[in-house]
């Protein structure tokens, strides 16, 4: 009767090994993340700066030589810095970058053409929550197991300049 009930526990925590080991990989089939996902989120983040431009050059276009010109001109700037850094990482991965902003481009054009009806302060609202969404993609980009250079780019680049263009946008109007 020992012998049995011996059995049967060892036969239970086999199960459960094999059960915990299954839900451990597919956990992490959940959770891995391949190169190409790397490749591929990079590209999205790089058609969100693209579209950043757009904007910046609508609003800059709309609003001509106002108060807030040179530093509006200033963030569309830093995005152009970012663009080239970002094609650079995914040329280095032997892929060609977008040149296009995509889907999200043009929901953010259709948005920004609109701004003849909506006031300024809304305008730089709009900006403000790209910059916002902009920053949410960096972080989340960290969580991909980027190389050190994007990694060490992404924190000492990317996020502060977000950072600052996210504060930046709340102070126009404050």
């Amino acid at each position: 009767m020992e012998h049995v009930l011996i059995e049967t526990i060892q036969g239970s925590d086999v199960l459960h090994a094999a059960w915990r080991t299954r839900q451990l990989q597919d956990e992490m089939a959940e959770t891995f993340i391949t190169y190409d996902d790397r490749v591929k989120f990079l590209q999205k983040i790089l058609r969100g700066e693209l579209s950043a431009i757009e904007a910046y050059d609508h609003v800059l276009r709309r609003n001509g030589k106002t108060l807030v010109f040179s530093e509006l001109s200033r963030i569309r700037a830093e995005h152009e810095q970012s663009i080239n850094r970002l094609k650079q990482f995914i040329m280095n991965k032997g892929e060609p970058p977008e040149q296009d902003s995509g889907l999200w481009g043009k929901f953010v054009k259709t948005l920004v053409a609109g701004s003849a009806m909506i006031s300024d302060e809304a305008l730089i609202k709009i900006l403000r929550e790209g910059e916002e969404h902009g920053l949410v993609e960096y972080r989340q980009f960290l969580e991909m197991s980027p190389t050190l250079s994007e990694e060490e780019s992404i924190r000492l680049h990317f996020i502060p300049a977000q950072e600052r263009h996210v504060q930046e946008l709340k102070d126009i109007f404050q």
